[in-house]
């Protein structure tokens, strides 16, 4: 075998051998699944208030379960840091699925603006 085509080559596959990698990727292109992750992180500012904790908490919650049940077989995941004036939220999942929490976060955050010129 010439060195430039065994440079170009991985050496499993001369050997005939499939990694748990390539396999992996097989039966989820034949199981029509998407296999890219994409990550999100977002930081916001939270009030004074105690109240504001529990409701970031309380709304994460309830909508990762609402996605879970509406994108069956998309993987969600991540970690949401919550610091006495500040929030981290780090997600991992399909840019579909990330699409839809960047709307909703953007309608939670009008809706907070709409609330605050009312008052």
């Amino acid at each position: 075998m010439s060195r430039s085509r065994s440079a170009s080559m991985p050496a499993d596959s001369s050997m005939g051998r499939l990694s748990l990698f390539d396999a992996v990727l097989e039966r989820n292109r034949a199981l029509n699944k998407k296999s890219l992750v994409h990550r999100v992180v977002y930081v916001g500012r939270l009030g004074s208030e105690s109240t504001e904790r529990r409701d970031l908490g309380t709304f994460s919650e309830k909508f990762f379960k609402h996605c879970q049940q509406k994108y069956q077989g998309e993987g969600i995941t991540g970690i949401l840091l919550v610091y006495p004036l500040h929030y981290i939220h780090v997600v991992e999942s399909s840019s579909e699925l990330l699409h839809a929490i960047i709307r909703e976060i953007d309608n939670r955050e009008r809706a907070q603006m709409c609330a605050n010129y009312i008052n």
